[in-house]
């Protein structure tokens, strides 16, 4: 898993965070204000959605546990496929 510790967003002020996965280079990274911060190998070759399972914007759904929360605001989600 891709993750990166957060110390430097706790300054007041509003950041830009992406996560983005690409099947042709392999890899999903976590991109902060425009920068990569973390990434890690990817190998699927799609996003499986087979579960129908919701998605979770500001905790981690990996285990459908949410023992991981964004503590903060949450202003604008967008979902795009290119």
């Amino acid at each position: 898993s891709a993750s990166w510790r957060t110390e430097a967003l706790h300054d007041g002020q509003w950041h830009h965070l992406q996560g983005r996965v690409s099947a042709t280079d392999r890899k999903v990274q976590l991109i902060v204000d425009g920068m990569v911060r973390a990434e890690a190998p990817w190998s699927a070759k799609t996003l499986d959605d087979s579960d129908k399972a919701p998605i979770a914007i500001g905790a981690d759904s990996g285990k459908k546990e949410f023992g991981q929360t964004f503590k903060g605001w949450i202003r604008d989600v967008r979902i795009t496929h290119k």
